[in-house]
């Protein structure tokens, strides 16, 4: 069996990304755990470990996870990422929203991370003091993903956002900290 840098055999990577494709859907675990495995893998070796994961049935946000960690995006089309932008929602809210939220917020939330474990939202959140709007920054293939979300949202549908906005965003730079699509 050959050895990998590090010590690892290829079973051995491959077992482990196995195992991380199966992870519940936290990004973070996910993340975490392929940052173990690909510091014991060449890129050279990259390109076959994706084929590994590609066999498991995995959302399009696993998938990114994946690819980012492995440092490819071989799990997607050339031409389904490059049809992928980025877009800015703003949200203006109410002058009362941090009394008027509590009955929305856990279903708000639990639709914005269901974005995010689908890699369709990257970050967001409140602004600080005061707390007057939100951003959310997307990576989807079209507008319309970012509206239906906007439709969706109980924040939206009870009266909570005075003012919606959203932009094309184009990334210029980022941390070296964390990979982005």
């Amino acid at each position: 069996m050959a050895m990998i840098s590090g010590g690892a055999t290829r079973s051995t990577i491959r077992t482990l990304v196995t195992a991380a494709v199966k992870f519940p859907k936290s990004e973070t675990k996910v993340r975490n755990f392929l940052g173990i495995i690909t510091s014991a893998v060449t890129r050279h070796e990259k390109d076959s470990l994706v084929a590994v994961f590609g066999r498991h049935k995995l959302h399009e946000g696993q998938k990114m996870i994946c690819c980012r960690s492995l440092g490819t995006s071989a799990a997607m089309t050339a031409e389904e990422e490059m049809s992928r932008q980025y877009f800015a929602l703003v949200y203006d809210y109410v002058p009362d929203i941090l009394e008027r939220r509590g009955q929305y917020r856990a279903e708000h939330l639990a639709l914005a991370n269901q974005l995010v474990d689908e890699g369709k939202v990257l970050l967001g959140g409140a602004w600080g003091s005061p707390v007057d709007g939100a951003l959310l920054i997307f990576y989807v293939h079209n507008i319309k993903e970012v509206q239906t979300f906007i439709d969706k949202d109980p924040y939206v549908q009870n009266g909570l956002v005075t003012k919606v906005d959203i932009r094309p965003y184009t990334v210029a730079v980022r941390s070296g900290l964390q990979q982005g699509p």
